[in-house]
């Protein structure tokens, strides 16, 4: 059901666009890439934007994930060090490009359509493992991180894909298989880093997980090998750019980042849903904090870093819809798989004559 009505969204953007998988790039005319794209697709290249989005670096480093040359990825990428960390997705798309540049834009939208059946079908695993139905995993296919994502070439799809693989695996006791998919998780998209740091830190120390606790050196490794390896991928990025600056800017002070927003967007172009939707997250946060103190379980301590780096979310995060609501989309399908489990009954006191 979920990978059906991905199907049906992408069919009704691809009869819009004419046919054009281009369109999902979000080429925008004042881009940073668009003298390459402009180069390899024609001169005709559909460009539905004037600043375009992300699926723009997804696009060129799906040419060359492995930086082989690098020169040209510095050239044209807005931010190169922080486009080129997350390495995941392009890596997953770049085999398409064997087959031409036109292949490769088939692919950016086939290979996330991908992540919508795995990442759809692990959350039905987890959530039967979780003791929650399995309908639970409509967290993950309709979570709207995950269709921005199919409609605009971005990453957050197989981030979240990953997570929820390596959440089941803990489950099921495959502390390897864990590691590997976390790690696979990071390198698509590093801030999924916190939900393995909400493992470590939030579950209790007396919580079971697949029948059995979480050591501390487990809990760490949890959290130590999917960091060591994006540190040395972010090491070899950097090596091969020259250095640059990382260019980070979705972070800012306590709640300023809805000030800024409200300057950079929504009250100069009126953009009032972007407006209502930011504001949502703070409650959203609140609830998914409430909710963790009462249970602890798994699922929410991981989602909890999520919520609390809510307030600390930057303007040109808030400015747009779209950016807030993949910020927060794995606190959405970790808090709504919560949701569907059952609370242990509560005890009650007997007495005996």
């Amino acid at each position: 059901m979920g990978l059906a009505a991905h199907l049906l969204i992408v069919g009704l953007f691809l009869a819009r666009a004419d046919g054009d998988p281009a369109w999902f790039v979000h080429f925008g005319r004042e881009g940073s890439v668009m003298p390459l794209a402009r180069k390899v697709l024609g001169p005709h290249v559909l460009v539905p934007h004037k600043d375009g989005h992300d699926g723009q670096a997804f696009w060129l480093l799906a040419r060359d994930p492995f930086l082989r040359h690098a020169a040209t990825q510095k050239a044209f990428l807005d931010r190169p060090a922080y486009r080129a960390q997350r390495i995941g997705y392009p890596l997953l798309a770049w085999p398409w490009h064997g087959f031409g540049e036109r292949p490769l834009l088939w692919g950016l939208v086939i290979t996330n359509l991908g992540a919508v059946a795995v990442g759809t079908f692990a959350a039905a695993l987890l959530a039967m493992a979780v003791r929650a139905p399995p309908r639970a995993a409509l967290a993950f296919a309709l979570n709207p991180a995950v269709i921005i994502s199919v409609i605009m070439d971005g990453s957050d799809a197989w981030a979240l894909a990953f997570m929820v693989i390596a959440i089941l695996m803990l489950v099921r006791r495959r502390l390897g298989w864990a590691g590997a998919a976390a790690a696979a998780c990071v390198l698509t998209k590093e801030p999924t880093l916190l939900a393995f740091a909400g493992i470590a830190v939030f579950l209790p120390a007396a919580a079971t997980v697949g029948g059995m606790g979480l050591s501390r050196r487990q809990r760490a490794a949890l959290l130590v090998v999917p960091g060591v390896l994006v540190g040395v991928w972010a090491l070899y990025v950097r090596w091969r750019f020259g250095w640059p600056p990382s260019g980070i800017e979705e972070f800012a002070a306590p709640f300023y980042g809805f000030w800024d927003a409200w300057h950079r967007g929504w009250h100069y172009f009126h953009n009032y849903a972007d407006m209502v939707i930011a504001i949502a997250c703070v409650p959203l946060a609140v609830f998914c904090v409430l909710r963790w103190w009462r249970e602890r379980s798994l699922l929410l301590s991981a989602a909890m870093p999520f919520a609390l780096v809510v307030p600390f979310l930057s303007g040109q995060v808030y400015d747009l819809a779209d950016n807030s609501l993949r910020a927060i989309g794995p606190m959405v399908t970790l808090l709504w798989i919560a949701l569907y489990v059952p609370r242990a009954p509560t005890p009650t006191t007997s007495s005996t004559g």
